[in-house]
């Protein structure tokens, strides 16, 4: 009984790969067809990765949870001809003493024509997403002396 269930889960999973293949060509044929208008596309050229560098923009962490937010630049054009940059962030959760990775959000999607100008953006954002997160830390301190305000907000940022 063991191996129909492995043959069909086989054919499920052969199903749903061609499914995808097809959506992916139909998508770059799309973009082929009007490149401008499909910057945004997740779909890379023929032959390249989907890998990316990323700049740490900083850290909050709750009780139970903590988020990392980190702004991140595609290592190869996409098919449309441009470099993405985007916004990650990833949670993690408190589970019996230990922080396990929850799930990852990509979002705020952007594009630039050269690799240069991409990470040069995607390095202002994260400097200002740091900026933000040192300014809200210190404002959480409204009793503390000025000083003590201005020495936190040093070490942070």
């Amino acid at each position: 009984m063991s191996t129909i269930d492995e043959r069909g889960r086989d054919l499920l999973a052969s199903v749903w790969r061609d499914i995808q293949a097809a959506s992916q060509r139909n998508e770059l044929e799309r973009v082929k067809a009007d490149p401008r208008k499909h910057r945004l596309t997740r779909i890379m050229k023929p032959g390249a990765h989907t890998g990316f560098t990323f700049w740490p923009a900083g850290e909050v962490k709750g009780k139970r949870k903590k988020e990392r937010t980190s702004f991140c630049v595609s290592t190869h054009r996409n098919a449309a001809g441009v470099f993405l940059i985007w916004r990650q962030v990833e949670t993690f959760r408190l589970k019996r003493g230990r922080w396990h990775w929850d799930q990852t959000a990509r979002f705020d999607f952007q594009w630039a024509d050269t690799k240069k100008d991409a990470r040069d953006l995607a390095g202002r954002k994260a400097k200002r997403h740091r900026d933000e997160l040192a300014r809200k830390a210190v404002a959480k301190l409204p009793n503390a002396p000025a000083e003590v305000q201005v020495m936190f907000a040093s070490a942070i940022a």
